[in-house]
């Protein structure tokens, strides 16, 4: 379609290049706007093929046909709703009429044809684009049934899965398993490989989008090296992730050298790890923050260059039984502004290790009542207190905590 662009057109009426109408004006010489065929043909065809394509008749004695026509295309569902083609997790729709840009508040809607198997991209006609959950996180295996019908809306960067199943009410504790021989296209419900789960963080995320309930999810992970993994989001979630308590050097959590962390506790979520090692990355090994919860069982710590465990932000953190420290760390315990709680516990580091402080509190609170140290002694100031954090070893004495030099208080700190 085009405007009128007759020579008596008003040219620029309606912006640059945008030309219209004039009545005209007699006495002042201006003639009235000529009209031709070719616009009337273009304005007709226009209407009445909205109205025609819509699947109605043109009707002279009718003047409510074009919103008759509006009414169908969208009941029709066909500008926006389109079954699925490619493949389980990489999703391709053709909308009509054919989608060429995507649009931030975009929305379609899809039937799917596949059960997915994990992450998933949707291609609408102007290519893929990662499907993700509300919550920014990707989707998981089975979010997606096959002949499930979806909403997914695009933000501009990824489609937002509108809605998908609510997570499953546990009737009672759940076991998920890893291994290094599994697959994230699993479903995690046995110890082998043809239905363990191969990562940790998958092993988190489907527990923490398929389940809800104060039952136990424990993700069983066997002997092997394991990436980093976050839990986030998950308060009415129990998470375990146990390993291997006899041989704690026998699951590694192993962070490569662009890893802030190996474990890293958020937003109100809630995790017991238990017989693993922590070891690398280029920060802190266990961090917990924002509200977050972990417990501690047996866990062995490697070298990194910060904090072996730190609680920021109203993180907390509780050790109930053993730590075995086998690497070296700015300190071996930091709480800035969070809460941990190492009491009844042991705590045994190899020869050699040196720190700047074993214990560190900033803004924070560290308990350590009841807590034995039955290794060797390592190098570096017992703990520095400062910033109106408190350290509490339950009358243990300034000697309490092993290091070589005197521990400080400073800034309002407080060592009892």
């Amino acid at each position: 379609m085009d405007r009128i662009r007759t020579s008596t057109a008003v040219a620029d009426l309606f912006g640059v290049g945008k030309p219209g109408f004039t009545d005209g004006d007699p006495i002042g010489g201006i003639l009235a706007t000529w009209l031709n065929a070719a616009w009337f043909n273009q304005v007709q065809e226009e209407l009445c093929n909205f109205i025609e394509e819509a699947g109605l008749q043109l009707d002279p004695a009718s003047r409510a046909q074009l919103g008759k026509a509006a009414a169908r295309y969208v009941q029709s569902g066909k500008w926006t709703y389109a079954v699925a083609t490619g493949t389980a997790n990489a999703l391709v729709v053709a909308l009509a009429p054919a989608v060429t840009q995507y649009t931030p508040g975009m929305t379609v809607r899809v039937k799917a044809a596949f059960k997915n198997t994990g992450a998933v991209t949707l291609d609408a006609g102007a290519g893929a684009a990662p499907v993700r959950r509300p919550s920014g996180s990707p989707l998981v295996g089975n979010d997606l049934a096959k002949d499930g019908v979806y909403t997914f809306v695009f933000d501009g960067v990824s489609w937002v899965a509108a809605q998908l199943e609510p997570p499953l009410p546990l009737a009672g504790d759940v076991t998920l398993f890893v291994r290094t021989n599994g697959s994230d296209a699993n479903d995690g419900g046995a110890d082998t490989a043809a239905r363990a789960f191969r990562t940790i963080q998958y092993a988190v995320d489907y527990a923490i989008t398929h389940f809800v309930g104060r039952y136990r999810i424990t993700i069983r992970v066997a002997d092997g090296v394991y990436a980093p993994f976050v839990v986030s989001g998950s308060p009415n979630l129990d998470i375990e992730v146990l390993g291997n308590r006899q041989n704690l050097q026998n699951v590694e959590i192993r962070a490569a050298a662009t890893d802030k962390y190996a474990v890293y506790v958020t937003n109100f979520a809630r995790l017991k790890i238990d017989g693993v090692r922590l070891e690398g990355g280029n920060e802190n090994l266990l961090v917990v923050g924002d509200q977050a919860l972990i417990n501690i069982g047996s866990i062995r710590l490697g070298a990194c260059p910060q904090y072996h465990i730190f609680a920021i932000d109203g993180g907390v953190i509780s050790t109930v039984e053993r730590v075995e420290v086998t690497g070296s760390a700015q300190s071996f315990l930091t709480s800035a502004y969070g809460r941990i709680n190492s009491n009844d516990c042991t705590v045994q580091f190899s020869a050699g290790l040196t720190f700047s402080n074993v214990v560190f509190a900033s803004g924070g609170t560290i308990s350590l009542s009841n807590v034995s140290f039955p290794g060797a002694t390592p190098t570096g100031r017992r703990y520095t207190v400062q910033r109106n954090s408190m350290l509490f070893t339950g009358g243990g004495g300034a000697n309490y905590i092993p290091g070589t030099t005197a521990g400080v208080t400073t800034q309002g700190g407080t060592y009892y």
